[in-house]
C-alpha cells in the first residue's frame, strides 16, 4: 500500500468518524428539543418515519393547539391520521359519545307560535305586541 492510498484511507475513516459524531450529536439534540408543529413538519419533510414521531410524542405526553391549516399542512407532508390525532389531544382516549335515542317531539298545538305562523303574521303587518 502506498503512502497516498494510506492517506486516502485515513482521510476517509476520519471523515466517517466526524460524520458519525455529528450525526449522533444532532440526533441527541433532536431528542432533547420540544416538538412544535413546525419541527414535526420539518422532520417529516426530511424523511423521518411517522412511527418514530408517534413514539416520541407518546413519550413526551404533550399536545398541540392545532389549527385547520396545521392539519392540512401535516396531511400534505405525509403525516398519518394517528400522528395528527396524537398531536391534537395527546395520548388521551377519545371521548365517549352517549348515544341515547332522542325524545319524541310533540306536534305544536293549533295556537302555537311556529315559524310559519310568525312569517304569516309579519306579512300581514300585525303589530309586534
Amino acid at each position: 500500500m502506498t503512502a497516498r492510498s494510506r492517506f486516502a484511507s485515513s482521510l476517509t475513516i476520519g471523515c466517517l468518524a466526524v460524520a458519525l459524531c455529528l450525526s449522533t450529536a444532532l440526533s441527541t439534540a433532536q431528542q432533547g428539543e420540544t416538538l412544535t408543529v413546525g419541527r414535526v413538519l420539518e422532520l417529516l419533510q426530511q424523511g423521518t418515519p411517522p412511527d418514530t414521531l408517534v413514539t416520541r410524542l407518546r413519550a413526551e405526553e404533550g399536545s398541540f393547539d392545532l389549527t385547520i391549516e396545521d392539519i392540512v399542512r401535516l396531511s400534505a407532508a405525509g403525516a398519518p391520521a394517528e400522528l395528527i390525532r396524537l398531536m391534537a389531544r395527546g395520548d388521551a382516549a377519545p371521548e365517549q359519545v352517549d348515544e341515547r335515542p332522542l325524545a319524541p317531539v310533540a306536534e305544536p298545538g293549533p295556537d302555537a307560535l311556529t315559524l310559519a305562523r310568525v312569517v304569516k303574521l309579519f306579512h300581514k303587518e300585525v303589530p309586534l305586541d
